[in-house]
């Protein structure tokens, strides 16, 4: 239930060491939360697809989280910082004319990580009750 965050954009480290702080914000236990950030320099630029076969490919199948969280350059140069989530329910390839489509990402502020990881790997809600119009916030 730890989100895992990885970076993609390495222009601006008081950027990311505040999406960090901010995903450390504690949830319903008020403890801080620990999220598990990945900062490979191979994957500086990489588009969602990249990274999310890169994580997968990584990752036991037991152990692959419902999202993934990226810090890209959007996430550095924005107010908020906004995240991009992005589901590990997709392949990372386009949809075929017979594939049933999906929501497959949507921006969330950093603080919602946990929220989102949380209940994703509980089988609570799905990827798609997260996504909306806009930035996802964190319910309080």
């Amino acid at each position: 239930m730890t989100p895992l965050v990885i970076r993609t954009d390495f222009t601006d480290d008081d950027a990311w060491n505040r999406v960090i702080e901010q995903m450390r914000s504690p949830w319903m236990d008020n403890d801080p939360v620990d999220p598990h950030p990945i900062t490979d320099p191979r994957l500086a630029g990489a588009p969602a697809e990249q990274v999310l076969h890169e994580v997968c490919e990584a990752l036991p199948q037991p152990a692959t989280p419902g999202a993934i969280f990226i810090a890209d350059e959007v996430t550095m140069r924005e107010p908020g910082h906004p995240l991009l989530a992005v589901t590990t329910e997709w392949d990372g390839r386009p949809f075929e004319d017979d594939d049933e489509e999906f929501i497959t990402q949507f921006r969330l502020f950093p603080d919602a990580a946990i929220e989102i990881s949380t209940n994703l790997d509980l089988a609570n809600m799905d990827f798609e009750d997260f996504a909306d119009e806009g930035v996802y916030e964190r319910m309080t």
